[in-house]
């Protein structure tokens, strides 16, 4: 999905490649270890990311402001309203922002 939106590269540069899942039990011995790379002819993503919220929404914020976009905080919405071609948004100050 995040390929799709054009943010894999920076993603996968910030976040955690993992190549196997562990299951482990609370004294920290491993019970089981699942070796992603059986997905290889699945998915062309055999593996797992681990990325804090926190490293990517600033990847997702920056790359919505390159194509244009604009992103506010602190801005609750009361009603999107649909329109041929995207929507119109009314924040609760009354604020009445259209996005396509």
């Amino acid at each position: 999905m995040l390929e799709g939106l054009g943010v894999l590269g920076p993603l996968l540069e910030r976040g955690l490649v993992s190549r196997t899942f562990q299951y482990r039990e609370r004294r920290g011995g491993v019970v089981a270890e699942l070796d992603l790379s059986v997905l290889a002819g699945d998915t062309p993503y055999p593996f797992r990311v681990q990325c804090e919220q926190g490293k990517l929404t600033p990847i997702l914020r920056d790359h919505l402001v390159q194509a244009g976009g604009e992103v506010r905080f602190g801005a609750a919405v009361r009603t999107v309203e649909p329109e041929p071609g995207g929507v119109t948004v009314t924040t609760s100050a009354g604020e009445r922002v259209r996005g396509g």
